[in-house]
């Protein structure tokens, strides 16, 4: 019964095609991509040659979509408002109903575009369009609440859209905008450091402003020497902006910012109390964080009413990293319950109570966290010696369901942007009609998406409805045969290799990052160009990094490298590979070796110290998911050696330095 409710939902996934008076599908792919590119570039005429071979597939509606899209600024009302009318949920209706919406404004049919507006775009966070719909409101009914939002555009420490110089036109015409409005955004723009803008705000208003502006810049980027040598008048302005300096000292020196705090400002200016605890905190904070010793008596010093969750993990992490167990369970125990109870800290917690002569109540924690899966678990499993919890459970397939979901036509639609490589369009049109699904419908097109290949949406439904026992879901075999192969090339273990690439992408070969990095083990262009010419790798440019086999064996040999370079340590090279190797020697410790879940848990990087901690987990599941013969986590967790210890062994830093942001 289950083969044949298979073969049913696979029959379904290919729709009408395999009828025989049909061309293939393949064809129709081959065609459709080349009309596609056609109608985008506007060009109908090339469009036209494709429509016999197209007719009932089920993205042809896109192709008009497109086409009109890109000729939106001039093509007939009639024909667009009809498109949208029948099409309003298509991938091509979004970009022509967003072009279709500025043609409106460009027009200057202020009700037209508020309608659009106020239906698709209103709930949004772009400034850009609220500006303009601010002065669309304006042409419709001057009220004025439009003042008083067109202000609140204008009151932040950046500089807005060019779409909203009219409304701040209007506000100056308006005399709004007054001096003491722009000392209120002269202000915010300095307190973001954004000197740019503060400048322009300052030449609205008097020369001790502009002055200002020159010693503020001075200050944040000199503190120490300007806050020593300037004469400051106890006014709310200069407490403020000794408050910003004496921040930016702490980052870089906490022990000067202390000593200038309590020498120089504390007594002798009326800072109220919560910008005392405030500044007492950030120095504490930043001590800790810096790993100093004299950071654990900041830290228990600190008022309670000063404590926050970041400042008392430092004052944990510190402590863990100059070995002071007493203040590892002092920071612990001033946790509130709920973040007490997060694994990491019932973790160390166990760890102090072990250095502090408790075993039984260590091992009693250490027994409830083995029982988890996950890094934590892993780890106290292996202080115990009790195999781990993978805790595998499949979710059950309803079958007839999933023949049913794969019979929609907005899936089938998803399933052919998949197919035809345009993974970001099917992604969006999966996930809208998914949005609409009650949550046993959403489990089930869980499982479909897995058993189609869209890992990424089946490990972004299972985490959404909790299924985190479902492994075959969460950590799918994806793109195995390419990544055993290119692992082997390189030297790495393939479930290494596919926790990076989990950790990076989710699976998905055509993301991009805000840094540029892209596909599957997210390279940068340069890091990719780079790793082709030193492995002799086919390489074009970097649309290559968006195929998968070429990404994962360049994403692999980089890895290789990382493990080269830092002498077959993958704790270090995970780092790296995630930070860039330059910034690992300014991380590793200064005295002897330290052991690698300590390093770990006092890296600097929110970010790398997560992503390393989700890699190897990854690792350790993928190696059981994978049959391997059994990795532990401690196999993994060589101690960290000193800088000077591994000063012989790493290479100067390419200038690819950053990979993966």
């Amino acid at each position: 019964m289950r083969r044949l409710l298979l073969i049913s939902l696979l029959w379904f996934c290919t729709w009408q095609f395999a009828a025989a008076e049909q061309p293939s599908l393949q064809t129709q792919r081959t065609s459709f991509i080349r009309a596609l590119q056609a109608a985008e570039s506007g060009n109908w005429s090339g469009v036209e040659p494709e429509l016999t071979t197209l007719q009932g597939y089920p993205l042809l509606d896109d192709l008009r979509g497109a086409w009109l899209a890109a000729g939106a600024r001039h093509l007939p009302e009639k024909d667009i408002v009809e498109y949208l009318q029948a099409h309003p949920s298509l991938y091509a209706s979004a970009r022509l109903r967003l072009r279709w919406t500025n043609r409106l404004y460009r027009e200057k049919r202020w009700q037209n575009f508020l309608d659009q507006y106020n239906e698709f775009y209103a709930a949004g966070n772009d400034a850009a369009m609220q500006c303009q719909a601010l002065l669309a409101h304006r042409q419709v009914n001057d009220e004025p609440a439009l003042r008083e939002h067109a202000l609140e555009l204008w009151l932040v420490g950046h500089s807005q859209p060019r779409e909203c110089d009219p409304v701040f036109a209007w506000l100056a015409e308006s005399q709004v905008l007054t001096s003491l409005r722009y000392r209120e955004r002269l202000q915010l723009a300095l307190a973001e450091d954004n000197f740019q803008l503060a400048n322009y705000l300052a030449g609205f208003l008097t020369d001790s402003d502009r002055a200002l502006v020159d010693l503020y810049r001075r200050v944040i980027t000199n503190p120490d020497t300007e806050l020593a040598r300037q004469n400051f008048r106890d006014t709310e302005r200069a407490r403020l902006l000794i408050l910003d300096g004496l921040e930016q000292l702490a980052r870089r020196d906490p022990d000067r910012a202390f000593k200038l705090w309590h020498k120089q400002f504390s007594s002798d200016f009326s800072f109220t109390r919560e910008q005392k605890l405030s500044m007492q905190r950030t120095i504490a904070f930043w001590s800790a964080q810096s790993l100093q010793p004299n950071s654990l008596k900041r830290m228990a010093r600190l008022p309670a009413a000063a404590r926050d969750p970041d400042s008392l993990a430092w004052w944990a992490r510190a402590a863990l990293y100059l070995g002071d167990w007493e203040h590892v369970s002092l920071a612990i125990n001033a946790m509130p319950d709920r973040m007490a109870a997060e694994d990491v800290w019932q973790y160390w917690a166990a760890r102090a109570k072990l250095a502090q002569g408790d075993p039984d109540s260590a091992r009693q924690i250490l027994l409830y966290l083995s029982g988890k899966r996950g890094y934590y678990g892993f780890l106290a499993a292996d202080r115990l010696s009790l195999p781990y919890a993978f805790g595998n459970r499949e979710t059950l397939a309803d079958e007839p369901v999933l023949a049913k979901l794969a019979a929609r036509p907005e899936l089938i639609r998803a399933g052919e942007w998949f197919a035809i490589g345009l993974d970001s369009r099917g992604r969006q049109e999966w996930d809208a009609v998914i949005a609409q699904l009650d949550a046993p419908w959403q489990i089930q097109a869980s499982i479909l998406a897995h058993r189609l290949g869209w890992h990424s949406r089946a490990i972004t439904i299972a985490a959404q409805q909790q299924l985190f026992d479902d492994l075959t879901l969460r950590y799918p075999p994806a793109y195995i045969d390419m990544f055993q192969n290119s692992a082997g090339l390189a030297g790495i273990d393939t479930a290494w290799a596919m926790g990076i690439a989990r950790s990076e992408s989710l699976f998905m070969p055509d993301v991009k990052s805000s840094a540029g990095a892209l596909g599957l083990m997210q390279l940068m262009p340069a890091t990719g160009a780079s790793t082709a010419r030193e492995f002799r790798i086919p390489y074009r440019s970097s649309d290559s990094l968006l195929d998968p086999q070429t990404n994962i064996l360049l994403g692999t040999r980089y890895l290789g490298k990382m493990q080269s370079i830092f002498g077959n340590h993958q704790v270090l090279s995970t780092a790296a590979y995630n930070a860039g190797p330059s910034r690992i020697s300014s991380w590793l410790p200064v005295g002897d070796e330290i052991a690698a879940e300590l390093w770990i848990e006092t890296l600097p990087y929110r970010e790398t110290r997560k992503y390393v901690r989700r890699v190897l987990e990854s690792q350790i599941i993928f190696a059981w998911s994978l049959g391997q013969p059994e990795l532990r986590l401690r196999d993994l967790l060589a101690p960290v050696p000193s800088a000077l210890q591994l000063q012989a062994q790493l290479v100067p830093a390419p200038a690819y330095d950053s990979v993966t942001r």
